[in-house]
Formats: C-alpha cells, sequence, structure tokens
C-alpha cells in the first residue's frame, strides 16, 4: 500500500470516528439549537434592527435601567480603539480627564437623522457623537464624508464632536475619511454587553436581562461564536486534528472572521523585526534598530522622557486584517511629542517617492494618524481566489511580505534613520 494510501485509509478511520464521537453529536445539537428573537425574526443581519437596539441601550433615559452606562462604556472603547489618545475630530477633541466628568442625563439620541444611522447630542456635556453602522455592507460612495459635513454644521457650537465607523468586523473606509472616523466593530459591542450582565453592581428587571442576552446570543450567532461550543470544538480539534485540517484545507470559507493568515510566524522568521502590539485586527511590528537606539530617540527628541520604545506608536508598521483582506499600513501616530510627528511629516513630504501616501491631507499633517505609506498584501479578489486553498493563500501572503521586507521596508527605515539622527 502506497503512502498516500495509507493516509487516505486514516483519514477514513477518523472521520468515522469523529462521526460516532458524542462530543461531535453535542456539537451539531447545538449548532441547531442556538435561538434567539432576532434570528426567528430573520432581522439578524439587518442594520436598521440593530441600530434600533443600540439607540435603545445609548439613551439613558429609556426604561432598561442602566442610565449612561452603556454610552460610557461604549465611548471607552472608543479612547482604546485611539491606543488612549484623545478622541474626536476637527479639533473639537476629549481627553480621558475631560471625559471622566462627563454626565450624559439629557443625552439626546436620534435615529436616521438625515440618513445617518445613530446621532447623539449633550447640552450639559458639550459633546456629540455620529455613528455609522454597518454589519455585512461596506460605505456609500461619498456617504461619510457627506455625515461629516452635515456635523460640522450641525455641531460647530459643540466643544467635543466624534465620528465613528462601527463595523461588524473590520473594513477599510475610504482614504480621505480614515484620519476623520474612529472605527469600532461589534467585538466592542459584544464585551460591553457581556460585562453588563455579568456586572453585580448592575441590577436588571428579569425581562431588561433577557432582551440584552437574547441581543447578545444574536451577535454572537453572527459572529459563530457560542462559548461551549468552543470548548467541545477544540476538544474535537484536538483528538481528530489531521482528518479536520484537511476538511479545512479544502472547504474553507471566509465566513465573517478574519482573514485567516500567516504574519505572526513571518515576522518572527525575521531576525531585523520584532512583534509590537498585535491583536486579531492588526498584526504589528517594529524594526529592531529602533529597539536598540532608544536612547538616541529619546536624546533627540523622537521619545518621551517617560516612554518606552515598546510603548510608543510614534513611528507605525501594521498590517491591517479584515475579512477578506490585509493591507500594509506605514504610520505617524499619536505621540506626546508633537515636534517630532512635525519633523517626521516634513521629511516624509520630501520623500514622496518613498512614502507614496504622505499627501493625503494636502501638505498638511493629521492630528492623530497619518497614512504615509501602504502595500496591499491580499485583495479581496485574491481572498476569493484563495479561499479554498489556505495554503496557497499563504504562500500568496510570504511572497507580498517579503517583498514588503526587502524592497520597501528598507527604504522608509533609510528615512527615519535620516529624519531621527540614527547612524546606521
Amino acid at each position: 500500500m502506497s503512502v498516500e494510501s495509507k493516509k487516505i485509509e486514516l483519514l477514513q478511520k477518523q472521520m468515522h470516528q469523529l462521526l460516532l464521537d458524542p462530543d461531535f453529536e453535542e456539537i451539531q445539537n447545538l449548532q441547531t439549537g442556538v435561538v434567539d428573537f432576532m434570528s426567528i425574526l430573520r432581522v439578524e443581519k439587518k442594520e436598521l434592527q440593530h441600530s434600533n437596539m443600540l439607540s435603545w441601550l445609548f439613551n439613558p433615559n429609556e426604561n432598561h435601567g442602566l442610565g449612561d452606562y452603556f454610552i460610557k462604556a461604549f465611548i471607552k472603547k472608543c479612547f482604546i480603539a485611539n491606543h488612549h489618545s484623545p478622541i474626536g475630530y476637527n479639533g473639537k477633541e476629549l481627553s480621558i480627564m475631560q471625559f471622566d466628568g462627563l454626565v450624559f442625563d439629557d443625552l439626546v439620541v436620534k435615529r436616521e437623522h438625515r440618513n445617518i444611522d445613530l446621532l447623539f447630542s449633550s447640552e450639559k456635556s458639550n459633546f456629540a457623537m455620529v455613528i455609522e453602522n454597518k454589519i455585512f455592507s461596506g460605505e456609500a460612495l461619498g456617504q461619510l464624508t457627506k455625515y461629516r459635513t452635515y456635523a460640522d454644521e450641525k455641531f460647530k457650537d459643540k466643544e467635543h464632536l466624534t465620528l465613528v465607523y462601527l463595523s461588524f468586523y473590520n473594513q477599510v473606509i475610504s482614504e480621505d475619511e480614515q484620519q476623520n472616523y474612529l472605527q469600532i466593530t461589534y467585538e466592542d459591542i459584544k464585551e460591553i454587553l457581556k460585562d453588563i450582565i455579568k456586572n453585580e453592581r448592575i441590577r436588571l428587571k428579569e425581562n431588561i436581562k433577557f432582551i440584552i442576552q437574547q441581543y447578545l446570543q444574536s451577535i454572537q450567532s453572527l459572529m459563530g461564536e457560542n462559548d461551549k461550543l468552543h470548548e467541545l470544538s477544540k476538544k474535537i480539534y484536538a483528538k481528530y486534528r489531521p482528518a479536520l485540517d484537511e476538511i479545512y484545507k479544502h472547504n474553507y470559507t471566509s465566513g465573517y472572521n478574519k482573514t485567516p493568515h500567516n504574519l505572526n510566524e513571518l515576522i518572527k522568521e525575521r531576525k531585523e523585526i520584532i512583534s509590537f502590539k498585535t491583536n486579531k485586527s492588526y498584526v504589528r511590528f517594529q524594526p529592531k534598530f529602533l529597539i536598540e537606539n532608544e536612547e538616541t530617540l529619546r536624546k533627540n527628541h523622537f521619545l518621551a522622557d517617560s516612554e518606552s520604545i515598546d510603548d510608543s506608536w510614534l513611528i507605525l508598521y501594521e498590517f491591517n486584517i479584515g475579512k477578506d483582506f490585509i493591507n500594509f499600513d506605514f504610520k505617524i501616530g499619536v505621540s506626546e511629542l508633537p515636534e517630532a510627528r512635525q519633523k517626521l511629516f516634513d521629511k516624509y513630504m520630501e520623500n514622496k517617492d518613498i512614502f507614496t501616501k504622505v499627501d493625503l491631507n494636502k501638505g498638511k499633517l493629521f492630528n492623530k494618524w497619518h497614512m504615509c505609506f501602504q502595500e496591499k498584501i491580499l485583495t479581496r479578489d485574491e481572498s476569493e481566489r484563495f479561499v479554498d486553498d489556505i495554503d496557497k493563500m499563504h504562500q500568496h501572503i510570504k511572497k507580498k511580505f517579503d517583498h514588503l521586507l526587502d524592497h520597501h521596508i528598507p527604504k522608509l527605515n533609510a528615512v527615519i534613520k535620516e529624519a531621527t539622527q540614527i547612524i546606521a
């Protein structure tokens, strides 16, 4: 019997065992038994129904008894998404210290006002927020610019104004609006709902708790999540890994999750870079020359005295992982040192042939995150082409990754070394 025939026989045996395994039967029962009202009504994928539910939760004066807990928890998520820097748009920033003193008992929540999904304003806190809500659709042409223009005029007298793009999974929005809108996902909504249910200090009425549990269940179902299902799946995978890997390899579909990638492994293989603050949506790295020259960066005022290079977002290398795409973005990030940001920006502007995205704002530096260079690692068309062959997808990602590291990154780094006065 050939090696290939033996492999097929072993896989068939494992599949037979899997089909008779009681844990596998329970997984099937759990998958068919998960029920929530939004699914029953077939509205779990409709943005209107999600916006209605969120409007109810955000409004402190509704009958849920949460007060302003949900809106404050959401704003905290915005701060975290913005790496604990002030949030806001067009000089109307809100710092964490300012946020700590705000009250929202007068918050006005509007639905579909001028087609804007959610619009909040508070006179007491001199605060306004615009939320564009997306489940599985993407941004419509000119949509975000239209809403921003309206918010500029509507809230011109407000001290704080934040624009949010809320989506079920991480999306790429138009380049012109990436610096204006803070991007949040339903992963954050899910975490807030979980905290509300588990928090013993929040005394919910049983009917309110049931509604929130149902909404959480709806989000988790769309995400393909279930705690018991997750544990059983891990157990089954450990027992039948070869057979399941073969099935996954030939039957992968992207679903609603992030693109399956091998970037973390590729970063580990390179001697000149090290992983930096990576999560589900962003895989980041830092060149070792920055780490090795931490004191030089501090001496030349590109690193604050109280700051470690491990915590610095000033020079940011990151892969943006979407549902069906991967982009590499190089940015000037947030920093306590505005002069350092400006120096880097001026140097990058002198090298626009390398930093091809730096002039998107017509010669002006954005206040927080400024895109300077971008390379597409995996396009949506490529993701669809490789959907049935993860190995080929990973090979493609590696090829693009190696080209980025060998061709583009050295050019970026050379300019950075010159700007920061690091001797090569």
